[in-house]
């Protein structure tokens, strides 16, 4: 199995940019999940509720389920893209199923389960996007590498609390909003594909590499 060399600057501002709109895509989505939550639950305060929950919960997740696999994985930049691709189409599925969930005629309680299932899985895929290419970026100082990617999915995701709300779905809509949404997030996958470097000497995996 082939792995990549370490990173170097240049890859380093590449992630950065990859990173920014990570951060863009995962509050934009945020937000989009609890405007739609809110038609289900008919109050925005249990809509942020749930929807802010799950989301931190599934970050949580995420990171405990995919920084081990990142931390063995022989190209952790593919993993990454495997990620964000996930994330988009998973996103996707989510924000079209609370689309959906009032027309269903569940309890209270039901429309919350509902919503924490079609969330969970998007949120841990995002909870796994900073060990993967903070694992990829391990060739420079690792605190400073991470603290700037860190940096760069704040920015992003300041942003997007500012664009979202105030732009998008004001110019857009919803539904076109969703569309943006999820080019961005394969937008940072394709970014992320091309981190990949020319692969080190072959060497033997190790379990959990093939993710």
């Amino acid at each position: 199995m082939s792995r990549e060399f370490p990173a170097n600057r240049g890859s380093l501002s590449l992630a950065l940019v990859v990173f920014l709109l990570s951060g863009f895509s995962a509050l934009t989505f945020e937000i989009l999940w609890v405007r739609l939550a809110s038609h289900s639950l008919g109050v925005t305060t249990w809509a942020v509720s749930v929807v802010v929950s799950t989301f931190m919960g599934g970050l949580t997740l995420g990171g405990l389920l995919f920084g081990p696999v990142a931390d063995r994985h022989p190209r952790p930049s593919r993993l990454y893209t495997k990620l964000e691709l996930g994330i988009g189409l998973s996103g996707l599925a989510a924000s079209l199923l609370l689309d959906k969930i009032p027309s269903w005629g569940w309890s209270f309680g039901g429309q919350v389960a509902g919503i924490v299932l079609a969330l969970i899985i998007p949120c841990t895929l995002m909870g796994g996007t900073l060990p993967a290419l903070g694992r990829a970026m391990s060739g420079l100082a690792p605190t400073r590498a991470l603290a700037r990617l860190y940096a760069s999915n704040t920015a992003g995701a300041v942003l997007a609390a500012f664009l979202t709300d105030w732009v998008l779905v004001p110019q857009l809509g919803v539904s076109k909003t969703l569309g943006v949404v999820v080019f961005t997030s394969f937008l940072a996958a394709g970014l992320a594909w091309m981190l990949v470097g020319s692969p080190a000497p072959e060497s033997e995996p190790t379990k959990g590499e093939n993710w």
